[in-house]
């Protein structure tokens, strides 16, 4: 994005004021998008606002998780600017500006700033809605559909390269995730099972027809009557020994094929930002402003479309918090949001102490002071060998 906003810079006497502001404001959301990102995985790190390939410049010491979210802002506001409401296929719009923007005020608690770049989604002129079926937001059937406010298109037009890092001309442009995640009566490569303890938050409330959640039977896929796993019955993929194990479906092809054939190749495309998220978001802020009732108002269309009955708990800020935090890791299961949460909310370190002993001690050594190392990814090798200056 650096490379492109330069060159076009430097020639814009050769295009349109239009053509620069829809180019610009495309680079500004993906900055923006991926910065917050950046100081969300790795607290503090370089702040490249300019490209170059001279190693002279390769230098550069990190900045706070602040100032590199205040950038993001900034890039964010300037997109929503420039962008239009509606877009081609796979570009980014006003509204994913908003979202983007609005998530980053969730993050740093400022929740009237949230509720300002979030409320305007819910309303004309932007069309986001709950779609009625969960299980639309993840097949390869109803991609860029009314949930969805950005989502990364993954299309069959690229080579034979699976293991490249997508930048070299034979690259698949694919991804391998269904393979990896399934198991291996299907093909799979079993890398990646859900824990007790999610499966505990899935059972812990049923719907209105006294069935398992609809949203846990369209992410994970165990021994309940009815269960089918590509296309069979569960107990007749799985032996008896294995009929108390879980298995994810979220991106899988379970419903459209019989296994996961060679090579691994999957094109359904990721939903980086659902109108779900911003609709827990404005639940959490105004849960933190007070207005609970209005919280709980986002939260039970959340609950309605999973088919439950309405919030009955505590009218309390305890009582909803509770629910925001179960209706989350439930909602967005293995969409990458139950870590950063968990960190956010303080609640990471007593998680990973009731979910996975081995993890929870392994976690422990990490410990220096009030830091903990393993809340965030470390500074990579390559980063540390071609920028001193970066600690």
């Amino acid at each position: 994005t650096n490379s492109i906003m330069q060159k076009l810079e430097e020639k814009k006497e050769q295009f349109s004021t239009d053509f620069q502001n829809s180019v610009k404001g495309e680079c500004l959301f993906i900055r923006g998008f991926y910065l917050f990102q950046l100081a969300k995985e790795f607290k503090d790190a370089p702040l490249r606002l300019t490209a170059s390939q001279s190693p002279s410049t390769f230098p550069l010491a990190k900045s706070s998780q602040a100032d590199i979210w205040a950038q993001a802002k900034e890039d964010l506001k300037t997109a929503a600017s420039l962008l239009p409401i509606t877009n081609k296929i796979g570009k980014p719009t006003q509204g994913a500006a908003y979202a983007a923007l609005g998530k980053i005020y969730v993050y740093e608690e400022n929740w009237q700033e949230a509720i300002n770049a979030l409320e305007p989604l819910t309303q004309n002129p932007y069309t986001y809605k709950l779609v009625e079926d969960f299980n639309w937001n993840f097949d390869d059937t109803h991609e860029n559909n009314a949930e969805s406010i950005f989502e990364l298109l993954i299309e069959d037009v690229g080579g034979t390269d699976l293991w490249g890092d997508g930048e070299n001309i034979n690259s698949t442009q694919s991804n391998t995730r269904p393979k990896e995640y399934a198991a291996a009566e299907v093909g799979g490569w079993y890398e990646a099972n859900p824990t007790q303890q999610i499966m505990d938050i899935f059972w812990k409330e049923k719907d209105k027809d006294g069935n398992f959640d609809y949203r846990a039977r369209c992410s994970v896929a165990w021994d309940y009557e009815g269960c089918t796993y590509y296309q069979r019955p569960f107990r007749e993929v799985f032996a008896q020994d294995k009929w108390k194990t879980y298995w994810i479906l979220k991106y899988q092809n379970w419903k459209t094929q019989k296994d996961e054939p060679a090579p691994p190749k999957s094109f359904i495309n990721e939903r980086a930002i659902r109108y779900a998220d911003v609709l827990l978001m404005l639940a959490e802020a105004y849960m933190n402003k007070g207005a609970l009732d209005t919280s709980i108002g986002y939260i039970n269309q959340i609950r309605r479309r999973a088919n439950l009955n309405d919030y009955s708990g505590p009218i309390t800020k305890e009582g909803v918090f509770e629910d925001l935090v179960h209706q989350r890791a439930i909602e967005f299961f293995v969409e990458g949001e139950r870590f950063s949460d968990l960190r956010r909310w303080g609640l990471l370190e007593q998680t990973l102490k009731t979910c996975d002993d081995t993890r929870y001690k392994n976690y422990q050594t990490g410990k220096s002071g009030n830091i903990n190392k393993f809340n965030y990814f470390p500074i990579p090798a390559k980063e540390l060998d071609t920028n001193p200056l970066c600690t």
